[in-house]
Order: structure tokens, then C-alpha cells, then sequence
């Protein structure tokens, strides 16, 4: 997950995890929150969505050796 913002309220783009350790992006999140707590989570799997928001598509990870 990479938090980010849509309309000034908090989001989250999740990654999905590929065979070849790799991340590509799956969904975005989008919190309403109140005082008491998350009240609506919408969710978009218009993977296309990720670079309007400044976010790569996939995500390569460096694994420790």
C-alpha cells in the first residue's frame, strides 16, 4: 500500500504482488472519514486511475541478498 489523496481526502493505492516479485498496481482506495473513524472506503480498480495520482504502475522491489 502508498498512501496518497484524492479531493483532499486520504487514499491508498494497493499494489498486488506478481511471481516475479514485482508490485503492480491493483486498486485505489479512498477514506471518508469522521470523527469517528473510516464511515466509506470507495474503491476503483481502473488500474489507469494510478497515473493521474503520480504513481508508477509497477513497483520493483530490491530483495536483500
Amino acid at each position: 500500500m502508498v498512501p496518497t489523496a484524492a479531493n483532499g481526502q486520504p487514499a491508498l493505492a494497493l499494489y498486488m504482488k506478481q511471481p516475479d516479485g514485482t508490485h503492480r498496481a491493483f486498486q485505489l482506495q479512498v477514506l471518508s472519514l469522521t470523527d469517528k473513524g473510516v464511515s466509506h472506503v470507495g474503491c476503483f480498480f481502473d488500474t489507469s486511475l494510478f497515473e493521474q495520482f503520480g504513481l508508477p504502475e509497477v513497483i520493483v522491489r530490491e530483495t536483500a541478498r
